[in-house]
């Protein structure tokens, strides 16, 4: 997920307590690995550019 700087601490944060991952940082970067066996992993990082108007993303989680 690209995100605006210094944003991906942050984004990674919000999504680290929706799945329960525990976020793994380097440099700009972030890392949050699988809760579980069935859990997705997912990067946070800053974009080098502005953020265009509109950010098409659609995440589809599953809740159990």
């Amino acid at each position: 997920m690209s995100v605006a700087k210094p944003g991906a601490g942050r984004m990674a944060a919000f999504w680290a307590g929706v799945t329960g991952g525990t976020p793994a940082t380097a440099g700009e970067v972030v890392f949050l690995p699988p809760a579980g066996p069935d859990g997705f992993a997912m990067f946070c990082q800053p974009l080098e550019r502005p953020l265009p108007d509109r950010l098409p993303v659609h995440l589809d989680l599953t809740v159990q």
